[in-house]
């Protein structure tokens, strides 16, 4: 991490996310969508829920679910209005057309991990051209946090502050690392949690997308999904307001993955969150086999068990 370490001192010119005046937050839902897949053995359901903070004139954050490719994205842009609205919708294309390939049964982790860091290396310089082309994208920059599931793996990157969670049983763990300046702060000992928040240095990231010296030693986090799992990926509106037992609570309030991002981001909104919040949620189940759920395979079971029991099996009604 020596790079980021150097990027500390030097972060001081990085965009800043707080920009805009004071309004009412824009009402409920600005985005909204649900999706359901089967993987091998485990069955996904995903939901995402995004709103305009009480500061922004504009939702800078975007988001991705792919149904058929396991693809979870959260973009939270920065550079302040325009600059950042188009960064982060920027970077998804170029993420998700990278990451379309189709996966070998056999790939290994780190196989994964190389076409993941290749992908977002190539994103990363897309948007460094597409900034520079225009001077209304000056300064561009956004996070970008991905998770793809793949079988029964779970693989995560982030770049900036945006924040992938699990939740496991009564395990609630922060998959990411912040790249911000006092997450660095506070790992060297220099300052306790309690001044993160009031810190004037709390919104400068030290890494993001579209920097010349795109960081290459980022955290990369696998997982072995197992089902009951809930993953949740979010930009800061979320975490700067609403405290990780809520985002427990309400995490485990709802199955329904759709309800649970509807509820994290509105949570946020009603604590008057400044900046956009954006939740992506994860849930995985054990795979049902199709046969099991139909009507008619449930009742021949059931007459079969009977027919064993008393001879004959019993007549449907119509």
């Amino acid at each position: 991490m020596s790079h980021l370490v150097q990027q500390l001192f030097r972060s001081t010119n990085s965009p800043s996310k707080t920009c805009g005046t004071m309004r009412p937050p824009t009402p409920l839902p600005t985005f909204s969508g649900a999706h359901r897949f089967k993987l091998p053995d485990l069955n996904v359901t995903a939901g995402a829920y995004s709103v305009c903070g009480a500061n922004r004139e504009n939702n800078e954050d975007d988001q991705y679910v792919s149904p058929d490719r396991s693809v979870f994205i959260v973009a939270d842009g920065i550079g302040g209005h325009h600059a950042g609205e188009f960064a982060s919708r920027f970077i998804v294309d170029p993420l998700t057309h990278e990451l379309s390939r189709t996966f070998d049964d056999d790939d290994s982790d780190e196989a994964v991990e190389e076409y993941v860091r290749a992908a977002f290396l190539h994103a990363n310089c897309l948007l460094l051209d597409a900034a520079r082309e225009n001077p209304e994208h000056d300064g561009a920059g956004t996070t970008a946090l991905l998770a793809l599931v793949f079988g029964d793996r779970l693989f995560v990157l982030g770049i900036g502050d945006s924040r992938a969670f699990l939740l496991r049983d009564d395990l609630f763990e922060q998959l990411t690392l912040d790249d911000s300046m006092t997450a660095y702060l506070e790992n060297a000992g220099a300052i306790c949690a309690e001044e993160v928040k009031l810190h004037p240095m709390r919104n400068r990231l030290c890494a993001f997308m579209a920097m010349d010296n795109f960081p290459p030693d980022e955290e990369f986090r696998v997982i072995r999904m197992q089902p009951e799992d809930v993953v949740l990926l979010c930009s800061d509106g979320l975490t700067d307001v609403v405290e990780d037992s809520v985002i427990q609570a309400i995490l485990k309030l709802h199955r329904n993955s759709q309800l649970s991002a509807r509820q994290l981001a509105q949570t946020a909104v009603e604590r008057k969150a400044k900046d956009d919040v954006t939740c992506v949620v994860i849930r995985v189940d054990e795979a049902v086999n199709d046969d099991e759920q139909k009507p008619g395979s449930r009742f021949a079971e059931f007459a079969q068990k009977l027919t064993s029991l008393f001879g004959r099996p019993p007549t449907p009604a119509i």
